[in-house]
């Protein structure tokens, strides 16, 4: 099982150091939380969790603290101006749960090629369970600023970590 994917188009990586794999335009593969989904294509399939990713994260045992890694790419021309008012929202109700963001940056520039070069911004993401991510999911305020995140970003690679 590939841990993350990060797709471009028809292109896919495998952040676990597979080779890279070509993909059937015509049926993209949706990665956004750390699991390979087959999806049709939509507007929002680069950037936004599937029921189906939200569900496998769900049946997973809740044992503890899980860390996201956000891996972003912005998009042009407005991008970060969009994401800034989705991340207003957004980190208040990660904060509503008990998590916090303890670490976000802007990436080093690397040379073209280099799989870093793809990434504007890495945000580690700390929940306190598994629970409060997926209970955010539904928070009315959050649903209603998913739409700059959508705006914002051309490319978006999320994954959980726990210990």
């Amino acid at each position: 099982m590939i841990a993350g994917l990060l797709v471009v188009g028809n292109r896919a990586l495998a952040i676990d150091g597979s080779p890279e794999l070509q993909l059937n335009p015509s049926r993209p593969v949706c990665q956004t939380s750390g699991m390979n989904t087959a999806a049709e294509p939509t507007p929002t399939s680069m950037v936004n969790p599937t029921p189906e990713n939200l569900a496998s994260l769900a049946a997973v045992a809740d044992e503890g603290p899980i860390i996201m890694l956000n891996l972003l790419r912005f998009a042009e021309p407005d991008g970060r101006a969009a994401y800034a008012r989705y991340s207003a929202v957004a980190f208040g109700t990660v904060s509503a749960r008990g998590g916090s963001a303890p670490y976000v940056g802007q990436t080093t520039s690397w040379p073209p090629g280099h799989a870093g070069a793809e990434w504007d911004t890495a945000i580690l993401v700390r929940y306190p369970r598994r629970a409060a991510y997926l209970d955010m999911q539904s928070d009315p305020a959050y649903l209603g600023a998913i739409p700059d995140r959508t705006a914002g970003l051309s490319a978006r690679l999320i994954t959980p970590f726990h210990r």
